[in-house]
């Protein structure tokens, strides 16, 4: 019974010191612990990404935001390379997404739709990252399947 009741302390006393830490973004972060933000570069682009480094992270994703920055977006890091698939389910943001080989090459980018449970397949079998920014943005720097992101974190962050 003394098990229990340290073990129940301490985790509640673990949830709400994470609960009261300050956050280390600009832009809300609501479900995720540790380092939970880098800024990335595509060309003369900086990108402020939240970091989905696991496997509860980058299933929710950005479902139920509201807003981002004109620059800010979520980076998706995945174990090992593969295959990967992306919906917009209960997100009403409207995004496009980048996915990314394990060197950085972004190799495919899809406009995604609000809220369509419809999946968007990665024609590659080798994608380690994916990025997802506001509806229209990599269309609009100028930004194309060939080109290098850089300050990726590497994926040994990635569970």
């Amino acid at each position: 019974m003394l098990f229990f009741f340290l073990f129940f302390e301490f985790t509640a006393f673990s949830y709400l010191s994470l609960a009261a830490a300050p956050s280390a973004s600009s832009f809300a972060l609501s479900h995720q612990a540790g380092p939970t933000c880098t800024t990335l570069t595509i060309g003369k682009n900086r990108l402020d990404v939240r970091l989905a480094t696991d496997p509860t992270s980058r299933e929710t994703g950005l479902m139920k935001e509201s807003s981002l920055g004109p620059n800010e977006g979520m980076l998706f890091v995945f174990p090992f390379p593969q295959r990967v698939s992306f919906w917009m389910k209960d997100t009403p943001l409207p995004l496009s997404i980048a996915y990314l080989s394990q060197q950085g090459h972004i190799l495919e980018i899809h406009d995604l739709e609000p809220f369509n449970q419809h999946s968007i397949l990665s024609n590659s079998t080798a994608i380690l990252y994916t990025i997802e920014m506001p509806r229209g943005w990599f269309e609009e720097h100028e930004v194309l399947p060939g080109d290098v992101v850089t300050g990726l974190p590497p994926a040994t962050i990635a569970h």
